[in-house]
């Protein structure tokens, strides 16, 4: 997985995201000792608020910003960014209002929706095919690495400099994470690979190009609905967990801690996994497996002991990453590079949207039925599961090529000459991705 550093451009960008998700740990810690400060026993109500601006943010605008991610040098997106949120940040200790708390708020996730998928986007070309994978992996596991030690590091930083403080760490961070993706020598532009320029196509369709692009694959549409599984099982754990720690169990916040990190190394164990096994393991298996994993941690988890619900929350973690790593990865595989920005952004908005619906479902299911909210939630994964399963799963026996743009030379009939020399003319177009089927007969192999 670490070999993905021996590239010098990648390495730097890795870096940089580093930098940045220590960042956000500092920001959503800052954000809920400020909450308290504004507004006390009322900061739990301004913390679910904040979360839910946050996902708005994202639905909305990571769609038009995959438009621009597939026009302009990315890293002046990724820079651009990083110099915006470093300002917002900065501005966060003078908050004396909830309202000016859900502004900022609100315009820090609208430019972290545009990082992101931009990023995500740009990993597939500064990477040769074998890297592409255990640079994602990596990536992944950095993530989870730092949502478990983030929190710690971003505490100890509050109690030594104080809760407002921090944030002026956190711009900093921004600031040097900016400075890094600067020393990037090479453009990150992707450029059509059509050699004309595409006819004029109106704005809703170049942002809903993704989507179409996304849904439009059968592997990546299957991907995307199993991920509302994934949503269904995780919205439990992060909402859910704390209030079965405390009143079930009767035991402290250190024990809900252990809890949260056993989920956290559950992802960075399944990241290891499909590192070690992409090239082995078909992914539909590997992420259909995760899902079954999750649902029947779920079914028992309700009646779990401690040691038992942080060995429940470590296999729905495995589960959880098991289907969003190479759901990742395939978008970088099966879409042609122009459209990635497109089609990332596609994800990141449906993804999220996905847990728009997820983290009210697991509160109603916490208050009106705590006794089997776990449980109930299972049985609702498993539904879902077995609905895409008969309806969406990618048949063994196909595969599907990247979207490829080539040139046609043809002569028109007579009748239908048009002022080409010759009659002759050269156009480019893109085809979509095509599902192939193998039929086999007794001495022949049919291929169409």
């Amino acid at each position: 997985m670490f070999q993905a550093l021996k590239n010098p451009t990648f390495a730097r960008l890795y870096t940089a995201q580093a930098i940045s998700l220590l960042g956000d740990a500092l920001t959503w810690l800052g954000l809920a000792l400020l909450a308290v400060d504004l507004a006390g026993d009322r900061a739990p109500g301004i913390l679910a608020t904040a979360l839910t601006c946050r996902i708005v943010a994202f639905i909305v605008c990571a769609p038009i910003v995959g438009i621009i991610a597939d026009k302009l040098d990315r890293k002046s997106i990724l820079v651009g960014t990083h110099v915006v949120r470093m300002l917002l940040v900065g501005l966060l200790p003078f908050v004396q209002t909830v309202w000016q708390l859900y502004a900022v708020v609100l315009l820090i996730n609208i430019f972290h929706a545009c990082f992101t998928p931009t990023y995500q986007a740009t990993i597939p070309i500064v990477t040769q095919p074998q890297e592409y994978a255990p640079a994602m992996a990596l990536a992944s596991v950095t993530y989870q690495t730092l949502s478990m030690i983030g929190p710690g590091l971003a505490g100890v930083m509050a109690g030594w400099l104080g809760a407002r403080t921090i944030f002026w760490l956190d711009s900093g961070s921004f600031f040097l994470a900016a400075l890094v993706i600067l020393s990037v020598r090479q453009p990150l532009t992707v450029a059509s690979s059509s050699p004309e320029v595409a006819p004029q196509t109106s704005y809703w369709s170049r942002l809903t190009m993704g989507t179409r692009l996304l849904f439009g694959d059968g592997f990546l549409r299957y991907a995307l609905l199993l991920q509302l599984v994934g949503a269904i099982i995780g919205g439990q754990v992060l909402v859910n967990t704390v209030s079965y720690i405390r009143s079930i169990l009767h035991l402290s916040d250190r024990e809900y801690g252990w809890a949260m990190m056993a989920f956290g190394v559950g992802m960075v164990i399944a990241a290891l996994i499909v590192a070690a096994t992409q090239k082995y393991l078909a992914r539909h298996w590997l992420m259909f497996g995760g899902a079954i994993l999750m649902i029947i941690s779920m079914f028992f988890a309700d009646r779990s002991t401690f040691l038992g619900l942080i060995l429940l929350w470590l296999c729905v973690g495995i589960g959880k990453n098991a289907i969003d790593l190479p759901t990742q990865i395939a978008i970088g595989d099966r879409i042609p590079k122009h459209r990635q920005g497109q089609v990332y952004a596609a994800h990141f908005a449906w993804s999220h949207l996905w847990w728009g619906f997820a983290y009210p479902l697991a509160g109603w299911l916490g208050t009106a039925h705590s006794e089997w909210m776990f449980s109930i939630s299972g049985g609702i994964g498993l539904a879902v599961l077995v609905f895409v399963q008969l309806s969406f799963a990618p048949a063994a026996s196909s595969h599907e090529h990247e979207a490829i743009s080539h040139v046609h030379s043809h002569k028109h009939e007579l009748l239908h000459q048009h002022g080409h020399d010759g009659g002759i003319h050269v156009h480019a177009h893109d085809h979509p991705s095509i599902e192939h089927t193998h039929f086999y007969w007794l001495n022949d192999h049919q291929h169409h």
